[in-house]
């Protein structure tokens, strides 16, 4: 069976091109809706090396089989190696990643059907969630350490406003958060409205802000962001570093220290995840959905370019024909 996919060379590029799955021997299912990733605008500009391109991108996924929605995560575990047997596929030695570093190109959502890979794990979607709501699931797993941790009657600090720090603003909200502060570009922040109570440009000067915090969530994932999330967090506050792709950044422990900070890390998430994901989903489905900013159709691909390249955005959502 030929199919149309949008793929990427990683120079800056997206082109619709022909795939191919043979119906007989393959696991395919047919996508209805799939996210953009800021890890995908890296993996378009050529910043991610272990990307085996050109390829297809799309690990935020929504689809159908059988004549049911399925959503899916995006880590291929292996299955065989300590990490995964220990329950741990996050963490699995191939690190293969749907849509991003999976060895066959053609796995990613941002096309008509995608092959299934050995070890895929699919949850059904209640029929109450909608195509573009499910597709957020996976970004909430991403979120997972405000899962666990009491938010209640606290006051959250978001450090960056790109998908993570929204629908992390969002998750922080659901969980009980008396208050929510955010810094980032406000175009994105305003995206949530007066679920934020206040917001602040980018990086702003903490003395301008004048508080600190019980919780900050890093959702920025460099070197300025964290260093920044350990400035504006409270004595004894809670300080969460989330990382789904692996950078290099020297950390200084003394200021934690001196507050009796606790950081806490994570990377990425395990299957069960989405178990809790798309209950909260449900539960919130009115502010997450506003976290989406635009919606293209597979066949625009230089229009989608075009925004994941000059434009800030929430969640962008490509719809399959």
């Amino acid at each position: 069976m030929n199919y149309n996919a949008v793929f990427t060379s990683g120079k800056k590029d997206l082109y619709i091109k022909e795939s191919n799955i043979n119906e007989e021997k393959e696991k395919f299912i047919k996508m209805l809706n799939s996210g953009v990733c800021g890890t995908d605008k890296h993996v378009i500009k050529g910043d991610i090396t272990d990307a085996k391109l050109p390829r297809t991108l799309g690990h935020e996924n929504v689809g159908e089989l059988d004549g049911e929605r399925f959503v899916w995560p995006a880590i291929i575990p292996c299955g065989k190696c300590d990490e995964c047997k220990a329950g741990r596929p996050n963490r699995c030695i191939k690190n293969q990643v749907f849509g991003l570093t999976a060895d066959d190109v053609r796995v990613g959502g941002w096309s008509e059907f995608t092959p299934l890979p050995e070890g895929t794990v699919l949850y059904k979607v209640p029929d109450e969630i909608t195509n573009e709501n499910a597709v957020l699931i996976e970004t909430i797993a991403s979120t997972k350490p405000l899962h666990g941790i009491q938010l209640k009657g606290k006051s959250v600090l978001v450090v960056g406003s790109g998908a993570i720090g929204l629908v992390g603003a969002v998750h922080a909200k659901l969980m009980g958060a008396e208050y929510i502060t955010m810094v980032g570009h406000k175009q994105q922040i305003a995206l949530l409205g007066k679920l934020v109570d206040k917001n602040y440009e980018k990086m702003t000067d903490p003395d301008t802000i004048g508080e600190r915090f019980d919780v900050v969530y890093d959702a920025g994932g460099d070197p300025e962001s964290c260093a920044y999330s350990i400035e504006m967090v409270k004595p004894f506050g809670t300080i969460i570093e989330s990382l789904c792709m692996p950078h290099s950044f020297d950390i200084d422990l003394n200021p934690v220290m001196e507050k009796e900070a606790k950081i806490i890390t994570q990377f990425g998430y395990i299957p069960d995840d989405f178990i809790w994901a798309i209950e909260l989903i449900r539960q919130g489905q009115g502010h997450f959905s506003e976290v989406i900013s635009h919606r293209f159709r597979l066949d625009e691909a230089n229009k989608l370019l075009g925004t994941i390249l000059n434009e800030k955005y929430g969640k962008i959502i490509i719809s399959a024909p």
